[in-house]
C-alpha cells in the first residue's frame, strides 16, 4: 500500500474478539513464565549474539563434546546447549510476532489517521458554517476550537520553556 487511499479501512472488532486475543496473549505469557525484563542499561551491558559469534558458540558445543575442558561450577556443555537451543527457540516465535506486532501498528496508525483527517475534515465544515453564522455552528466551532488549538507545532517560547526529552 504505498499511498492509503481515504477510508482504506473500514473494520469493527468486536469486543470479545480483543478480549479473546487478549487471553492468547495471556496464554503465550504463561507458556513462557520465565521470561524476564530487562532496562536498557542492562540490555547494554551484555554481550549480544550474532549470526558469527553463534557459530563460535555451536563450535564450543562441538569442542565440548570432544575434548573434556574443566569448567567452573555454573558453566557446562549442557547449560550453553540449552542456553543456545532457547536462544533459537524465542528467537524464532518473536521473528513472527513482531511481523504481526508491525502488521498491528501499522493498521493501528493508518487507522488513526484516518480518523484525524476525517474529523479534520468535518472541523473545516463546521468552522465554515460557523464563519456563515448557520444557527447552532458557532459554539459548536468554539468549543472545537478550543480543543483543536491545543494540538500541532509549539512555539518557539514553548520548546525552551520544555525541557529536552531523549
Amino acid at each position: 500500500m504505498s499511498s492509503p487511499q481515504r477510508d482504506a479501512l473500514s473494520v469493527v472488532v468486536p469486543d470479545q474478539d480483543i478480549r479473546d486475543v487478549k487471553a492468547k496473549l495471556n496464554a503465550i505469557e504463561q507458556v513462557f513464565p520465565f521470561l524476564i525484563e530487562l532496562s536498557a542499561e542492562e540490555i547494554m551491558q551484555l554481550p549480544r549474539i550474532s549470526v558469527a559469534n553463534r557459530l563460535f558458540v555451536q563450535d564450543i558445543i562441538q569442542v565440548l563434546e570432544t575434548h573434556p575442558v574443566p569448567l567452573p561450577a555454573g558453566i557446562s556443555k549442557e547449560e550453553i546447549k540449552k542456553d543456545l537451543d532457547l536462544y533459537d527457540q524465542l528467537d524464532s516465535v518473536s521473528m513472527d510476532y513482531e511481523v504481526m506486532l508491525k502488521k498491528m501498528r501499522n493498521t493501528a496508525t493508518l487507522a488513526g489517521s484516518e480518523a484525524y483527517k476525517s474529523s479534520l475534515f468535518v472541523y473545516k465544515i463546521i468552522q465554515t458554517y460557523a464563519e456563515a453564522s448557520i444557527s447552532g455552528y458557532g459554539a459548536v466551532y468554539e468549543r472545537l476550537k478550543q480543543r483543536f488549538s491545543n494540538q500541532g507545532p509549539k512555539s518557539a517560547e514553548k520548546e525552551e520553556e520544555q525541557p529536552t526529552k531523549f
